[in-house]
């Protein structure tokens, strides 16, 4: 069972996914949020996921990543290290804006000691701006960080630029928030004074890893705890209409919270209505049910709401559609009438699945020549089916292990070259081109759309630009579909381009690539 501890050598990770969260809010409603003036921010939990799990971590102390739930576990082996939890300091305003300056933005260094010795700082070089909406009960922010790398053995300054994005929501009953970004690219670094160390600390941190491989879940602690403050005042309340059939039902909101909170009641039994089976007044929503036998017609539904301020009432007016009418009279022009059917139906959701028409690949034959080769060859379409109904996004990835004759032997993974042998090829090698379609047809309405990976073309392996971030080291897409366009059917495939060693060993070779869904 493969598990990854919160404090490893890839927490310039999770000091930066850590910093995001601290940061951002939704806009508030009409309501005032308080109390205004300073507010810290305490990191307790959440997770980072880089690269569909090439770099897991979990953000609570004591907790590391189990791969095989896919989940954060108890660490049998963690030491509180006694370093103090990171914070931000701020403020808010009665709007729900906040503020956090440049140099509020402060984290406690970080040092990596594997499998490099780096020096790690966490800031931002402009103020940080967000809001807080504890009504709604939300929370989105957009935030830039820099990220300093001082690579000990070689001298050097690194620097990353990250730009993310967070949604999520906030309880005002414990001052909790709980944002995610599944959307963010993490770039790579940049060295200026040695530009040849980037390429090593790209590899060894897994970087650049594109958008939509990416998602950081951020949970944190406000303090004070943020509340909306609704104005003192009498209630308000809505006048609302209906139209529904014979029988038929509808329920309406009246009112919105007051200050102080109101009672709200019918006026008189079944608030004055004649033409219902029955009328009840749950919470802020009233409900109607007609009763059928009492014909079409227009009804009235009377309520009020009342708190130590005063009082205000309103009027449900429900119109109920009759089955005949008269178009015209004998020897009159007819002067037309109408008639409403009410369409009601439902959509029940189902799974989320793909398919494959055949599992295996072959590429083409080669004849060494002295020199390196591309072999080529398609993927197997993969169709995916999404029957969820519920709008929410679906990646699906792929990763393929080393080529070795007849499979057998050790790995010789592209990122060291002390494990290269004549008998394998490196997975990051493997170069692809993604296609991916709407499968079904679609119809006025249909918002369904899908979005190819990007391509690796073997040029750049050659060059060595993809040791470390290739098919071989990581999880890369091959096609997703965003939220709100993400139902329907799918055709995913790639074209295949293997970059083959000049020094390779005559042979039959064999990998797997493994497609996930999620």
């Amino acid at each position: 069972m493969k598990r990854t501890r919160t404090r490893r050598g890839t927490a310039v990770l999770l000091g930066l996914a850590m910093l995001a969260g601290l940061l951002g809010f939704a806009p508030t409603a009409n309501a005032e949020v308080g109390p205004t003036g300073p507010v810290t921010f305490t990191v307790t939990g959440g997770t980072i996921n880089i690269n569909n799990g090439a770099v897991a971590l979990c953000l609570e102390d004591g907790k590391m990543w189990d791969e095989v739930s896919g989940s954060c576990v108890t660490d049998p082996d963690w030491v509180d290290p006694g370093t103090p939890p990171s914070t931000l300091a701020g403020t808010i305003d009665a709007d729900g804006n906040v503020t956090v300056p440049a140099e509020n933005v402060v984290f406690p260094p970080l040092t990596l000691m594997d499998p490099l010795e780096i020096d790690v700082t966490i800031g931002s070089t402009q103020p940080v701006t967000g809001v807080i909406d504890p009504l709604n009960s939300t929370a989105s922010m957009d935030l830039t960080l820099t990220i300093g790398l001082y690579i000990v053995p070689f001298l050097t300054a690194c620097q990353l630029e990250l730009p993310m994005a967070l949604s999520g929501s906030y309880n005002q009953a414990t001052g909790v928030v709980d944002v995610t970004d599944s959307t963010f690219a993490m770039p790579g670094a940049t060295c200026p004074t040695n530009p040849a160390i980037a390429p090593l600390l790209n590899g060894q941190l897994g970087l650049p890893a594109g958008s939509g491989n990416n998602l950081v879940n951020l949970v944190f602690e406000v303090d004070p705890i943020i509340e909306a403050i609704i104005p003192v005042g009498p209630p308000v309340v809505n006048d609302t209409a209906a139209t529904i059939g014979l029988g038929g039902s509808a329920t309406r909101t009246i009112t919105q919270l007051a200050n102080p909170a109101q009672t709200c009641s019918l006026v008189g039994p079944a608030g004055g209505a004649t033409m219902a089976e029955s009328v009840v007044l749950n919470g802020f929503q009233v409900t109607y049910v007609h009763d059928d036998a009492a014909g079409p017609g227009t009804d009235t539904v009377d309520y009020q709401c009342t708190n130590d301020e005063g009082s205000d009432s309103g009027t449900l007016t429900v119109t109920i559609s009759g089955l005949e009418c008269t178009a015209g009279q004998p020897g009159q022009p007819a002067g037309g009438c109408s008639l409403l059917q009410f369409v009601e139906f439902e959509i029940l959701g189902d799974v989320l699945s793909m398919s494959q028409e055949e599992a295996n690949i072959t590429l083409e034959t080669i004849t060494l020549n002295g020199a390196p080769q591309v072999t080529t060859g398609s993927m197997n379409t993969v169709t995916v089916v999404n029957r969820r109904g519920d709008g929410q996004a679906w990646d699906l990835t792929g990763q393929v292990t080393d080529f070795k004759v007849d499979g057998l032997g050790d790995d010789c993974p592209s990122t060291n070259p002390g494990s290269w042998r004549y008998q394998c090829i490196p997975g990051d090698n493997l170069g692809w081109y993604p296609s991916a379609t709407v499968a079904h047809q679609q119809v006025p309405g249909d918002v369904a759309a899908v979005s190819q990976g990007s391509d690796i073309d073997p040029a750049d392996i050659a060059a060595g630009d993809v040791v470390g971030s290739g098919l071989g080291s990581s999880a890369q897409s091959l096609c997703s579909a965003a939220e709100t366009t993400s139902g329907g059917s799918f055709a995913c495939g790639a074209g295949l381009a293997l970059v083959v060693p000049a020094s390779a060993a005559a042979g039959t070779y064999q990998a797997t690539l493994t497609l996930t869904l999620s």
